[in-house]
This record gives structure tokens, C-alpha cells and sequence, in this order.
């Protein structure tokens, strides 16, 4: 008898203990990393990214989070060949439930009974009784412009994409001064609502093309503007004289340009602001180089910092019900940790007094460049503000650091999960990996 108390009291340990961080149960005893449910057991470790289904709460309490109605479950199983002929009629067994209450969160409770043949000495035991208010993950696909592609099989069959992430440029919303036309948000919002999925508007300034220009033509013409974007340009190492230019960037610092960039967003807000998931304005990281020879007129480090905080407080004034995110993942005139002029630090800073999500793009596990810039403050920022980050093209081919080898989702996953500790993650459709590793990863 003093046996099976001791086992009992380990027993409630380890699973209690599983219970706590996101990931499967370890243990000595096998039968305690018992499948769960039949799902997560023909997932294995896949299913801590998994959300909304009532078993998170054997493998990651976190994704009940996103339980939206009453979910229970029952489940037996007998596990005597794990442990020879002395265990024979020995089976494990498990209940468990989970319901949403109010915008608290969601309250989750398992039972798990064990025993032996018809004994009356079978054990109950309760593991888990809590309130889950830790955020799942909330995945969507980036689509950038190809709203077409909202309509596919696969996204729309696939209950872990909560919704689609589109682009929007300034010059297709505004194409004359105090002409908004809003009809393909509206047609894309209507669209995804009747799919039981959700949109987060991505607004863009900018180009990474010098053929394109993402500002409406009024901005351009009219010398109030001061031309309305500037070039951005790439050069290699210190030689800005012979730098090229690749692209255009909204002159965000200019005083006439920014008031109506802000305008834009009101009315952007008093139509959508509680329709839509989310917002997020563009990336901070502008390239005019360092020394001044390539700065456009009006330009310096400092004001540039104070436009794009500026632009947040507009945002959130703009959009207080759905989630704010600004892209901030480099500034102009620092390099951390070498020349630190606290410029991103400020954003960030700023960002969390104001309520703005804060994230960037490219998804690059243990990248210096990044893991000295945003990623270390998009960590400092998890539960404060929404935090989110995007899978970019490309980034599924990145060689991971630590391993030496191509990433692969799960390591993506667990990064931004685990790590940067995300509530969004942005996916984008890159093919081949989209369709064969991702939808399956997360189906």
C-alpha cells in the first residue's frame, strides 16, 4: 500500500508539472505520457502549436485560450502491455472539460483516474483547475497583395488560420485628396466573416521597388508635400556616393505629409475599428544611409523617431478596439549594441505607455542582427502590449544558427512562441513550404 501512495504522489507531480509549459509530458512512467486524445497523439510535439482544442490542457494550457465555446471529453485507455503480465487489466483513463467565461478567459478542468482489474483501490485524482489567460498563438497568413488567394481550399479548411493578413498601399485608399475608397477592404472583410475567418489590415507606405510608389500622386505633385516620398537606397559598406536607389518610402517625418497619412488612418478607424482583427503600420527601417549625403530634406535621426511615435498615438486614437501593431524592427542611426542612440528603445518604450502592439518581420531564429535589435524588445514586451511577427519569403530557407541546417516550422513555432513570445505569427504562402509543411504541420 505504501507503494502505490508514493506512485500516486509522483504521479500528480509530473502531470501538474506538464501542465505548467507548453510541450508534451516527460516521464520515466509510460503510461503518464499516455496519448491525451487520439489527435494530439498522431500529432506528437506538433500539438503544443494547436489551439482551441479542450486537450491543450495535457499540452499546453496556453491554447485553451482560444476555446470559444463548451468543449468536453472522455477517454480510456488500457495500458497493461507497457508493464508486463503483474499489470495486467491495468488502464488509464481521462475527462476533462473547459468553457469561456466572459472576457476573463477560459476555465479548464481534468480529471485522470488509473487502476488495476476491478479493485476498489482505483485512485481519482484532480490535476488541473485553473483560469487559462495566457494567449494562444493566433496564426494568419500574410497574403500581402494577392487578395485573391483568400478564396483557397487550403487556407479556409484550415482551422488553425484564424484569419489573413492583407496589404493595403496609402495610394489604392486615398487615390484623390479626400477620395477614400475603402471597397476592397470591405469586400475582402465580408469575404472572410462568411468563412468564420478574420482580417488584419497590413498599410503600406513603402516600396522596395524604384518603379513603384505606394503614396497617392496628389502627394507627389503638390509642392506642399516636398515630392511625398523619398528614395531609399542600398550602397556596400561606407560607399553612399556610388549608393543605388531601390525603392520609395513616404516622407513620414514631413510635417504636411504626416497630417495626412493621420487622416487617413481616422477614417480608416471610424470604418473598421472593431470589424477587423487588427492594424499594423509598416517597418520602422528606413536606408539613407549614416554620414547625411543621401538624407532627403526635412530628415534627421531624431525627428524621424518622432513621427513614428507620433503616428502610433494616432493609430490607437484612430483604432481603440481592435490590435495596433507598429513594425519596428530597426531605426536609422544606430547599430546595436555598438552605436546605441536609443532610438528603437524608444519606440518600444513608447509603444507600451500608448497601448500599440509592437513586431516586425522576418521570422530568424537567433539571427544576430535581429536578436540585437527587435527581438530582444519584442520579448520584453510579452504581456503588455499584443506582440506579433511575420514569416517573410525566404525565411523558410533560413539555416538555422544552433542546428546548421534549413529551419523548419516546428523550430519557427517554437521561437516565436517560446522565445519571442508572440501572440501573432504572420505566415507567409512561400511555396513549396507553405502547402506541404506548414498546412500539414498545423492541419
Amino acid at each position: 500500500m505504501r507503494r502505490a501512495f508514493i506512485f500516486v504522489t509522483i504521479f500528480v507531480f509530473v502531470i501538474c508539472s506538464a501542465n505548467v509549459y507548453a510541450g508534451t509530458a516527460r516521464t520515466a512512467a509510460p503510461f503518464l505520457s499516455s496519448d491525451g486524445g487520439t489527435r494530439a497523439a498522431g500529432m506528437p510535439d506538433a500539438f503544443t502549436a494547436v489551439p482551441g482544442d479542450i486537450i491543450s490542457a495535457f499540452w499546453n494550457p496556453g491554447g485553451l485560450a482560444s476555446i470559444s465555446e463548451r468543449q468536453a471529453t472522455i477517454a480510456y485507455s488500457n495500458v497493461s502491455a507497457m508493464f508486463g503480465d503483474a499489470s495486467e487489466g491495468m488502464y488509464y483513463a481521462l475527462m476533462a472539460f473547459a468553457m469561456p467565461v466572459s472576457d476573463i478567459g477560459v476555465f479548464g478542468t481534468t480529471l485522470q483516474l488509473y487502476g488495476q482489474g476491478t479493485t476498489v483501490k482505483t485512485r481519482a485524482v484532480l490535476v488541473c483547475s485553473s483560469i487559462a489567460t495566457a494567449k494562444g498563438i493566433h496564426h494568419y497568413v500574410f497574403f500581402n497583395r494577392d487578395r485573391e488567394r483568400i478564396s483557397e481550399h487550403g487556407f479556409l479548411e484550415t482551422s488553425a488560420f484564424e484569419g489573413a493578413q492583407l496589404k493595403y498601399t496609402w495610394k489604392e485608399l486615398e487615390p484623390e485628396k479626400d477620395n477614400y475608397n475603402f471597397s476592397i477592404i470591405q469586400s475582402d472583410l465580408d469575404f472572410l466573416t462568411s468563412k468564420e475567418k478574420k482580417l488584419f489590415i497590413q498599410l503600406q507606405d513603402v516600396s522596395f521597388d524604384i518603379s513603384i510608389i505606394n503614396v497617392p500622386q496628389y502627394l507627389c505633385e503638390d509642392n506642399n508635400y516636398n515630392g511625398g516620398v523619398a528614395k531609399q537606397y542600398r550602397y556596400e559598406g561606407n560607399d553612399e556616393k556610388n549608393a543605388v536607389p531601390e525603392g520609395w518610402v513616404a516622407r513620414r517625418w514631413d510635417p504636411a505629409v504626416q497630417k495626412r497619412f493621420q487622416k487617413l488612418l481616422f477614417a480608416l478607424g471610424k470604418e473598421f475599428d472593431g470589424k477587423i482583427e487588427g492594424i499594423n503600420l509598416p517597418e520602422t527601417s528606413v536606408e539613407f544611409g549614416e554620414s547625411g549625403w543621401l538624407f532627403p530634406k526635412g530628415f534627421t535621426f531624431d525627428v524621424y523617431r518622432d513621427a513614428i511615435i507620433e503616428n502610433m498615438k494616432i493609430l490607437k486614437k484612430a483604432f481603440p478596439k481592435s490590435v495596433t501593431i507598429q513594425y519596428a524592427n530597426f531605426m536609422p542611426g544606430e547599430w546595436l549594441p555598438w552605436k546605441n542612440e536609443s532610438y528603437l528603445s524608444s519606440v518600444y518604450q513608447s509603444a507600451q505607455e500608448l497601448k500599440v502592439g509592437v513586431g516586425g518581420p522576418d521570422l530568424l531564429p537567433y539571427r544576430k542582427g535581429q536578436m540585437n535589435h527587435s527581438y530582444q524588445f519584442i520579448r520584453q514586451s510579452d504581456g503588455i502590449v499584443p506582440t506579433g511577427i511575420a514569416v517573410q519569403w525566404g525565411n523558410y530557407e533560413y539555416t538555422n544558427p544552433k542546428t546548421g541546417k534549413q529551419v523548419t516550422v516546428q523550430e519557427l513555432l517554437e521561437f516565436g512562441r517560446d522565445y519571442l513570445k508572440v501572440d501573432y505569427i504572420f505566415w507567409c504562402p512561400q511555396e513549396p513550404y507553405y502547402s506541404e509543411r506548414l498546412i500539414p504541420f498545423l492541419q
